[in-house]
């Protein structure tokens, strides 16, 4: 066998002082969620530090032409997500999807990757 043993290293800021052998917990915050409905890719993204400052991007929002044509993409804001997403699991298991306002059916019935950052860790603000 080839394992060994080795000492995990960790950085001074993730030592808790006060207690022993344990670690500081970094909390992640979401960011953007894609998601997926037939081939057919949308995303909400989060622009800035309200609750409610997220955006909604769907690349084939309309289209131009039949087939020599394009897709037109479209952006637009989308703050009731922020509404959902402050709910507790009791609350949001309590919405149903198809009454959900604006777009955030697609967010709750669509999602498939969630993409998280760290706060304290960011290059950007």
């Amino acid at each position: 066998m080839s394992h060994q043993r080795a000492t995990l290293v960790i950085p001074k800021g993730y030592l808790h002082r006060s207690i022993p052998h344990s670690l500081t917990r970094d909390r992640l915050e979401l960011f953007a969620v894609l998601c997926i409905e037939t081939s057919h890719y949308v995303s909400f993204v989060k622009h800035g530090p309200n609750s409610e400052d997220w955006i909604f991007f769907d690349s084939m929002a309309d289209r131009e032409g039949e087939t020599d044509g394009f897709n037109i993409p479209e952006v637009q804001a989308c703050p009731e997500v922020g509404m959902y997403l402050k709910m507790s699991p009791a609350e949001l298991a309590n919405q149903v999807p198809r009454d959900m306002k604006g777009v955030a059916k697609r967010l709750f019935c669509d999602a498939y990757m969630y993409l998280y950052q760290s706060t304290s860790m960011c290059l950007y603000r």
